[in-house]
């Protein structure tokens, strides 16, 4: 993490820009390729590690894709990917000098507040709004 700090000059994956420990903890750049590259391609390929990631066990059965553990696997994921995006904004900024550190320092210091934003548990159905009629 101290090596990605000291390459980056607009400070974005310091703690103050939203980049600090994840809600488990320290979340180490090891751990970070892992959850975003990685773990994906378990899920894009059907392998077995990737099925039983996904499998959600309620007594004797299995459920494969079960709305709890998509919704876990999706809240743990989408939050990085953003990040990810961020992180790609701020160094096309300092490769083509582009003089964007506070707008793209902005971005990141919100990232949290609006992941903070979402829902830890799956929403139920009848939580969400319903469809306008269609003409």
């Amino acid at each position: 993490m101290q090596a990605m700090q000291q390459e980056n000059s607009s400070g974005l994956l310091d703690k103050e820009a939203g980049w600090g420990p994840s809600q488990r903890g320290q979340r180490t750049a090891t751990e970070t390729v892992f959850q975003c590259v990685l773990r994906p391609t378990f899920y894009l390929h059907t392998t077995f590690l990737g099925m039983t990631w996904l499998c959600e066990t309620t007594g004797e059965k299995v459920k494969i894709y079960g709305t709890t553990v998509e919704h876990a696997t999706a809240r743990d994921v989408l939050p990085l990917a953003h990040i990810l995006l961020i992180h790609a904004a701020d160094v096309a900024n300092d490769l083509y000098k582009l003089g964007q550190n506070e707008r793209i320092k902005k971005i990141a210091s919100d990232w949290k507040a609006l992941w903070d934003l979402v829902p830890a548990s799956p929403i139920e159905d009848a939580d969400l709004p319903t469809a306008p009629p269609q003409s």
